[in-house]
């Protein structure tokens, strides 16, 4: 089977897709300056084949204000 993409989609939206593949999902949460919440990478890269049940690890960054007051941008 190949891995499907989950980039640009929410931590939800890739684990439904990644269990609709017969995949296991496993979020990688970074602290950064931008506010949408959605995944930036994964790993194995879409395409890949691979064996069912495999583990899939994607980065998703969270707002990380640099002050107390910031809010998102």
């Amino acid at each position: 089977m190949r891995v499907p993409t989950v980039v640009d989609l929410t931590p939800s939206g890739a684990d439904s897709r990644l269990t609709a593949a017969g995949l296991q999902g496993v979020a990688d949460f970074f602290g950064s300056n931008s506010c949408e919440g959605l995944v930036v990478s994964q790993n194995p890269a879409a395409g890949t084949v691979v064996r069912p049940g495999t583990t899939v690890r994607y980065r998703v960054p969270f707002f990380d204000p640099p002050t107390p007051d910031a809010e998102c941008p």
